[in-house]
């Protein structure tokens, strides 16, 4: 399989606790990424994708997944950060593609919603705030949410603009 290499993210992903994930590994051909089909056929009937998980709280556990789409972690229950190791392409516990490249996975706790608030903008507001309106009508709106992130507090403005038909927000 020369000329073959497995590539996971490269970034630390950052997760909540209780969702689960799945971590996309690609299969490069030289310096393209192979599409799912071709990385399917290019190995042998019963083939997988495997990686080793380990973190705060568990013992090392066994990652599967489909090759061409990615390794499925289950929820983390506890803020830290993970690691999935020894990331292959194994056939009956056989390796038959590998990597020697680790990927991070930040488990941020639990994210709390403590409120939720709309305002509605101004259309000196909606410029400021970088949205372009097309045609028709709008109703433009703020929501502010507060949320805690395991012992962290953030505060997020996201400005949204609403069309509306006939009438009827959509």
């Amino acid at each position: 399989l020369v000329g073959m290499r497995l590539v996971p993210p490269a970034a630390r992903i950052d997760v909540p606790s209780g969702a689960t994930l799945l971590v996309p590994i690609s299969v490069l051909i030289g310096d393209r990424a192979a599409t799912s089909t071709e990385s399917i056929q290019l190995f042998p009937s019963g083939a997988q994708l495997e990686g080793t998980l380990t973190g705060p709280g568990m013992s090392a556990s066994l990652l599967k997944g489909a090759i061409g789409s990615g390794l499925q972690v289950p929820a983390l229950g506890e803020a830290g950060d993970y690691w999935i190791r020894d990331i292959r392409i194994a056939r009956d516990g056989v390796p038959i593609l590998d990597t020697p490249d680790t990927v991070a996975i930040h488990c941020l706790g639990e994210v709390l919603i403590g409120g939720v608030t709309s305002t509605p903008m101004t259309m000196e507001e909606v410029r400021a705030s970088g949205i372009q309106l097309g045609h028709g009508d709008y109703v433009a709106t703020r929501f502010t949410m507060a949320l805690t992130i395991g012992s962290n507090k953030v505060n997020l403005k996201i400005p949204v603009a609403i069309p509306v038909y006939n009438g009827q927000e959509a």
